[in-house]
């Protein structure tokens, strides 16, 4: 899903780069639903899309903030990234 989400992103709006996030952020998990802190982080560009997946523990803001800061951090180690 973060991979067809941040390909969409990128191609609907003309940007360069087009990131997703999808996962659980809590307080609670559905049975067969990923646990609590499960995230899934996508990146597209030119090149194709790579999804990135972590879990975080904490409680539903916690979790929030580390995905923002984690897909902020991936975005910037690909631009920076020599070519």
């Amino acid at each position: 899903m973060a991979q067809a989400m941040a390909a969409a992103v990128r191609r609907k709006t003309g940007a360069t780069y087009g990131i997703s996030i999808t996962g659980n952020a809590g307080p609670t998990a559905d049975v067969g639903d990923a646990p609590v802190g499960m995230v899934y982080v996508g990146l597209a560009d030119a090149n194709g899309t790579e999804v990135t997946e972590r879990q975080f523990l904490g409680d539903r803001p916690r979790i929030r903030a580390f995905t923002g800061q984690m897909a902020l951090d991936l975005l910037r180690k690909h631009i920076s990234k020599p070519l």
